[in-house]
């Protein structure tokens, strides 16, 4: 060894160094096309410079022993002797970073050109140990330029896009990613955006294609997503296709079924809505607005009997309530049972005096038994709670003018139509009031004709 020359035999050493530090400094640092904590190792050739490679192959054998603070010391004089070397940019910039000195290290590896997705997966990964959102964001933008079709990156821009409220982006980021990795989810939620911003036929289409990939239970929200976009194009029928394949896949699910069920009645599908509302009460009893509004549609549909169940039940779990109270007064008064019904809309309007409905029920069961007296008295009672309510005012002068008080009807009538010139009824019961006592006889027929004109079919 006494005859090799000096600088021969640290040649030979540092090629040494440099295959033993290559195979250790790679379990310091991530490489690959995903982001990681871990900085990532350069694959760059060596500087072909000797004194260059003397500095950068002892750098890595120290950085292979865990001698940050010494590698660092000899990348920097090889970058003396091969100022423009990638390789030996990157060995300090890492460096840098495992010692904790990211401010060093992002500005070391901002100055390699040109920036590889090697180099761009380190400094992001600095600028994320330094919450660097801004810069991170611009390393990302100019990592998608050199790389692609790198999947990962599409999917962190697609998410910086959201929290940045930047949907335009945040689209076309996912659109990316579609493209390279094709997944349901990502069709779904590209569907949800576009139709956030109006796009619906390419929300459809996106949608459209969610489902083709995922015909399962995970497919619900497509669904309601062009369940919704039918809606909105007011094609009900279309809208309801998706209502009901959604259920279908989800035959348990009471929240699914209680959104169709409220879309149905808002389509006034009263025989379908009734149906499913019977069926969510099976999968969950405790539904009390269900169960209402069962009550409700039973009564329309004349189902008496099991409309007064449900409301009875209603009132006993849920309490007291006044709507409730009348309609159960109607389906007595509708039996013939006068006593229920009286006792049922009083109750109602104990519970809610300005509920006009109770009192004008129970007025017109006063009049139609010739209590008379008892409607005026109920009338003004009501009014009192609402003096200009068309409805109360044309019952009190109905039952004054029944219970004989012509005068007083008369007046009652003329303020009505004062209020409301156009209320046929009050311009049809005030002329036949005139006409049939031989009163007023130009002006009971004006009252009269005017009736006819506002509603010609009656």
């Amino acid at each position: 060894m006494s005859n090799v020359p000096r600088q021969v035999l640290a040649v030979v050493l540092c090629g040494a160094f440099l295959l033993f530090a290559s195979g250790c400094a790679s379990s310091l640092a991530v490489r690959g096309d995903a982001p990681s904590d871990e900085p990532a190792q350069t694959k760059e050739r060596v500087p072909l410079i000797p004194e260059a490679y003397h500095y950068f192959t002892t750098g890595n054998y120290l950085a292979s022993t865990g001698d940050d603070s010494g590698a660092v010391i000899q990348y920097r004089r090889a970058l003396t002797y091969d100022p423009g070397s990638r390789a030996i940019r990157l060995a300090l910039a890492q460096a840098y970073a495992r010692e904790g000195r990211y401010d060093e290290a992002a500005i070391t590896a901002e100055s390699i050109r040109p920036r590889d997705s090697e180099v761009l997966s380190f400094l992001a990964q600095v600028y994320a140990r330094t919450r660097s959102q801004a810069r991170r964001q611009a390393v990302y933008e100019e990592w998608a330029t050199v790389e692609p079709d790198n999947v990962h990156v599409w999917q962190f821009l697609a998410n910086v896009y959201r929290i940045a409220g930047d949907t335009v982006q945040q689209m076309a980021a996912l659109e990316r990613v579609a493209e390279l990795r094709p997944d349901p989810a990502v069709y779904e939620t590209l569907g949800f955006l576009k139709l956030q911003t109006g796009q619906t036929e390419e929300a459809e289409s996106w949608f459209r294609r969610a489902v083709v990939s995922d015909s399962s239970q995970k497919a619900t929200r497509v669904m309601l997503g062009l369940a919704q976009i039918w809606s909105e194009r007011d094609e009900p029928d279309s809208a309801l296709v998706y209502y009901r394949h959604a259920v279908e896949l989800n035959y348990y699910n009471t929240e699914l079924r209680r959104r169709f069920f409220y879309y149905l009645l808002q389509q006034e599908l009263a025989e379908e809505a009734l149906a499913e509302a019977r069926q969510i009460l099976k999968l969950s009893p405790d539904e009390p607005d269900v169960l209402y509004r069962i009550a409700i549609l039973e009564y329309d549909a004349e189902q008496l009997d099991s409309a007064e169940v449900h409301l009875t039940d209603w009132i006993t779990r849920y309490g007291d309530d006044a709507l409730g109270r009348f309609l159960l007064g109607r389906i007595a008064q509708e039996r013939g049972d006068t006593a229920t019904a009286e006792a049922q809309y009083l109750q109602s309007i104990h519970l809610a005096d300005s509920l006009v409905e109770g009192y004008l029920a129970l007025g017109f069961l006063y009049n139609q038994q010739g209590m008379h007296d008892s409607a005026v008295s109920l009338y003004g009672t009501a009014l009192n709670h609402r003096p200009d309510h068309a409805g109360l005012l044309f019952g009190l002068g109905a039952a004054l003018e029944q219970g004989d008080h012509f005068d007083e009807a008369v007046t009652t009538f003329e303020r009505l139509i004062a209020l409301e010139p156009e209320h046929a009824p009050a311009l049809n019961y005030l002329g036949y009031m005139w006409a049939d006592r031989g009163l007023r006889l130009a002006e009971a027929l004006d009252l009269i004709k005017r009736a006819v004109d506002i509603q010609p079919d009656n």
